[in-house]
């Protein structure tokens, strides 16, 4: 999927306007990415194996960047296979669902100036109201994740005649902004959910 006609304009006082054009479409792209190119079989000839509770997560870390983040053993790191700079880590759920299955995408990107969350996600709900068909907002929350302040944002659209729903987790460190972003189709979010919480909330900054 290509899109044109996106400008990144710039405010006097140095702040963009809109959110960086690799950004928003990597966003779009998120939806896209279950709906093509990961999608798994419903059932295996394997029997499931059984996990215990303390050991049914991985941790990721990212020393470069300086975060590292917990996910479900049983999803999938894509992470290497992602060409993009400002793609940091993919996840993707191997359980189908509405042929979507559900996958989380951590990015970043410079920032002109440091902002609040709270500023960096406004400056950001301008394009996906722009640019996302049938754009929902259906809510915003301030939260604080192992100290650091977030907004957690959650939203629906309709992407090739699907309703996605992503949710976006909103942080700055010093002039970078990160984005953790969840994607599952609208009809599957109850699936995904605790997973998306728990995943989130497990995000710690580094160094």
């Amino acid at each position: 999927m290509m899109l044109v006609g996106i400008s990144v304009c710039r405010r006097s006082n140095g702040m963009p306007k809109r959110l960086s054009i690799i950004i928003l479409v990597t966003i779009i792209l998120a939806s896209q990415i279950s709906c093509a190119k990961f999608r798994y079989p419903t059932s295996t000839t394997q029997s499931p194996t059984v996990v215990p509770p303390s050991k049914t997560t991985a941790i990721y870390t990212n020393s470069d960047n300086g975060f590292t983040i917990e996910y479900p053993k049983t999803w999938i790191d894509k992470s290497k296979e992602t060409t993009k700079p400002s793609v940091l880590a993919l996840f993707m759920d191997p359980k189908s669902c509405d042929s979507i299955g559900a996958n989380f995408v951590i990015m970043k990107e410079t920032l002109d100036t440091a902002l609040s969350a709270k500023a960096y996600f406004d400056l950001t709900q301008s394009a996906l109201r722009t640019n996302m068909s049938q754009y929902t907002p259906l809510s915003t929350d301030e939260v604080t994740i192992n100290g650091s302040k977030a907004i957690k944002h959650d939203y629906t659209w309709v992407n090739d005649n699907k309703t996605v729903h992503q949710r976006i987790i909103f942080l700055v460190k010093n002039k970078t902004g990160y984005l953790i972003i969840f994607s599952c189709a609208q009809s599957c979010y109850d699936n995904s959910a605790s997973d998306f919480g728990k995943i989130s909330n497990s995000f710690k900054f580094t160094n």
